[in-house]
């Protein structure tokens, strides 16, 4: 944004892991005085803006992590000189693109360090067995989650065991699997 002589610039969106810190900064050229500074919040699909009161939010650098509850929201700074106030364009940070990896017909997505969930199953075997810990390019993941729409429409399977790691089974993920019958942990 420019105002006058003033200029102000701020960090381009970014792409953020789960918990990875992240920062965007705001670069101010041609002020007359000396710039405060205020980030605020808002919803990504509202302009209804609330003062940060994270660490940084009053510099020109604010700091915060990528939390999954933090999605939603948009950051922008405030920049006063001189009585002028002038607000950054936009900014926010969106996942990055998931890996997943296939292992006997069964794909799983990389959720962090540590754990996978099933993000969908492409075989026709009638009985399926998930492992309760799966390996890719030389790391061990537990699978801790069958995600959405993992099994849908799979009208094959009959009976599946879930390992006891299974913490999350998400929507839809047995959906029109008419055939399945039987579903147990192991």
């Amino acid at each position: 944004y420019r105002s006058g002589p003033l200029t102000v610039s701020v960090s381009e969106p970014v792409a953020a892991a789960v918990n990875e810190n992240i920062v965007f900064s705001v670069k101010v050229e041609n002020a007359a005085g000396i710039p405060s500074y205020q980030w605020e919040y808002a919803k990504k699909d509202s302009e209804n803006w609330v003062v940060c009161t994270l660490s940084g939010a009053k510099t020109a650098n604010l700091r915060l992590q990528a939390t999954d509850a933090r999605l939603i929201y948009k950051y922008r700074c405030v920049v006063t000189v001189d009585d002028t106030a002038v607000n950054t364009e936009e900014v926010w940070f969106e996942r990055p693109v998931v890996d997943i990896f296939t292992i006997s017909n069964v794909t799983y997505r990389i959720l962090d360090d540590s754990a996978v969930e099933v993000a969908a199953y492409v075989g026709t075997e009638a009985n399926v067995s998930i492992p309760g810990e799966v390996s890719s390019q030389g790391k061990t993941y537990t699978v801790k989650a069958i995600g959405e729409e993992a099994f849908m429409g799979n009208t094959s399977l009959m009976s599946i065991t879930l390992p006891n790691s299974i913490e999350l089974i998400k929507a839809r993920a047995f959906k029109n699997c008419s055939s399945l019958s039987r579903m147990s942990n192991g």
